[in-house]
């Protein structure tokens, strides 16, 4: 198949393929500069779940590079075309660096623990979400921001 043959979707799901990690779906988007940690993963995984994306419905978008020189890393350029090839149904950033990009890619600040929107979709942002896991009375800021994001029920 020529590069002439494929969708948009298929075209970026090729391009930046190293960056994502899940279901291709890409409806319920997460992105992350580094890996979350267990419970923060569960979480997202949860709240995709009971939104009614499936156990297995959401893309996650890692912004940094594979090798410690971090060439390969998104910028916002590339996180823009990312971003609009899969057209998710949301988007969550995960900590400071992936709120930070997704600023840029979107050319609009995005404030952290508030419902924001970039390129027309719902967008919740966290500068440490695995910090905010760890803590109970933080932990339901974060539920209550990822429980406001769109259903499919």
């Amino acid at each position: 198949m020529s590069q002439m043959d494929e969708t948009p979707r298929e075209s970026v799901l090729a391009r930046y393929a190293d960056h994502l990690e899940g279901s291709d779906s890409g409806l319920f988007c997460t992105l992350s500069a580094n890996p979350l940690s267990e419970q923060a993963g569960k979480a997202l995984a949860k709240t995709a779940e009971s939104l009614g994306y499936g156990p297995r419905g959401a893309t996650a978008i890692s912004i940094a590079g594979a090798g410690e020189d971090r060439e390969d890393a998104l910028d916002a350029a590339d996180l823009f075309e990312l971003i609009e090839g899969l057209d998710p149904l949301c988007v969550i950033a995960t900590d400071a660096p992936s709120v930070n990009l997704l600023s840029q890619a979107y050319r609009s600040p995005l404030k952290p623990l508030a419902a924001n929107r970039a390129g027309g979709r719902p967008v919740r942002a966290f500068e440490d979400l695995d910090a905010l896991m760890g803590d109970p009375s933080s932990k339901q800021l974060a539920w209550a921001q990822l429980r406001t994001l769109p259903s499919l029920r």
